[in-house]
């Protein structure tokens, strides 16, 4: 389920986390954009790795490192 897994993706920035940034104006909604990105990946999984060139298994570490790029 999309909606459950956007939830657990975006539940993983702490308040810290969304504040960090200068330019709260634009954090937010990168960060919701990179997690509801990594939510279809996720979503995706479901129906193989069909698009892609290799097998990688995304994982919420990924989603924390680009976040904190």
């Amino acid at each position: 389920d999309l909606k459950a897994t956007l939830r657990s993706s975006y539940a993983l920035f702490d308040q810290p986390t969304l504040d960090r940034s200068s330019k709260k104006w634009a954090h937010r909604p990168m960060l919701f954009a990179l997690s509801f990105f990594h939510a279809l990946v996720l979503g995706r999984r479901k129906f193989g790795f069909q698009g892609f060139s290799r097998n990688y298994p995304f994982n919420n570490g990924d989603l924390t490192v680009c976040a904190s790029v």
